[in-house]
């Protein structure tokens, strides 16, 4: 994991998917991420420090939180939540949704819409299974249907343990 400048990273050029709240103090995920925040001011509200990170994977989270609140808001280049919640699986007792449900894809205010065309791997943040073969032969799926780019993380996570079973992705 790295950290990005993130003057740099949120940009209009990128979509940014809002996913849940981290109940967490700023300071301790920012030392998590080693970086100092970004405060700007947030027209209506107060100040807020934000900072950016990015994961071998290439997913990107963003971080905000105000100074007169605590939880952080945690954003993402992709609308997939169990992929940033993989990634901050040591905090799993602090998220918070901030929808309804726990949607596997998340599409608030058209973005998918909006950058679809430019960005078509955005429209198939659901079309990707990850799948295992045991040392029976047997070959079935793993969890829900989700992204590329989360299923390939997850993909070399499993990988990475020393599993002896056999971890492939198809489309659907």
């Amino acid at each position: 994991m790295k950290a990005l400048d993130f003057s740099n990273v949120i940009t209009k050029d990128l979509p940014w998917f809002q996913l849940f709240v981290l109940d967490v103090p700023l300071e301790v995920v920012a030392e998590w991420a080693g970086v100092n925040p970004h405060v700007m001011w947030r027209d209506g509200l107060d100040n807020a420090d934000y900072f950016a990170v990015e994961f071998e994977c290439g997913l990107m989270l963003a971080f905000e939180c105000g100074h007169e609140y605590g939880p952080s808001l945690v954003v993402s280049i992709e609308p997939v939540l169990q992929h940033a919640q993989r990634h901050l699986s040591h905090w799993e007792t602090h998220f918070q949704s901030i929808f309804d449900s726990d949607e596997a894809t998340l599409d608030r205010g058209g973005i998918l819409k909006k950058f679809g065309e430019r960005m078509p791997h955005l429209l198939e943040s659901d079309r990707y299974q990850l799948m295992r073969q045991g040392d029976d032969g047997n070959q079935f799926p793993i969890g829900e249907p989700t992204s590329k780019l989360d299923a390939n993380c997850w993909m070399a996570e499993l990988e990475a343990r020393g599993h002896k079973q056999t971890y492939w992705i198809v489309k659907r």
